[in-house]
């Protein structure tokens, strides 16, 4: 297994992004989303961040980017919110792990848990717990968050309205790991 860096993430990434990004959600949800949808994820704008977007992300103070970097390529990224920047199931002195993608080829070598871990350690200590939203039908992401601690804390809804590639509502589960 190749060796993996933890980093924060640099405007000059975005291409390496995008590719994870699109690939792993498509990997990861392509079981339960209808073909229109898999085919709007394969051009859709949704995973495409411009240097300045990364660069107004750096300056805030409610969120923050880390990536995983393979032999100089970003392989995977994880996103942490919060107070402004986090969803409104989000409660106060919790952070949302907004975000996380691996690329697929990278799956089950460690890079995911390593990035969530790196960013706990990144949260400000005033943030007791950490809330997590996945596709109830993402049975993989899931088993992943529970394995993590994670626990079921309530049932939500994500629809076109939140996702341009959703051509319907989908149920979701919003799971939280105290810290």
């Amino acid at each position: 297994m190749k060796e993996f860096k933890i980093r924060e993430v640099r405007p000059s990434d975005t291409e390496d992004m995008e590719e994870t990004t699109r690939k792993s959600w498509i990997q990861g949800q392509k079981a339960f989303l209808t073909d229109e949808e898999l085919g709007l994820a394969s051009g859709s704008e949704e995973f495409r961040k411009t240097e300045q977007d990364i660069e107004s992300r750096l300056e805030k103070d409610d969120t923050f980017v880390l990536v995983a970097e393979v032999d100089g390529k970003v392989v995977g990224r994880i996103r942490m919110a919060w107070a402004g920047e986090a969803d409104s199931f989000v409660n106060p002195g919790e952070a949302q792990l907004r975000s996380m993608y691996v690329h697929p080829d990278h799956w089950r070598k460690g890079i995911g848990t390593a990035l969530v871990e790196k960013a706990f350690e990144r949260v400000p200590s005033r943030f007791h717990a950490f809330v997590v939203e996945v596709f109830e039908d993402n049975e993989s992401a899931f088993g992943f968050y529970r394995d993590l601690g994670y626990y079921f804390v309530e049932e939500s809804t994500l629809g076109p309205e939140d996702i341009s590639i959703l051509t319907e509502d989908r149920k979701t589960l919003i799971m939280r790991k105290d810290r």
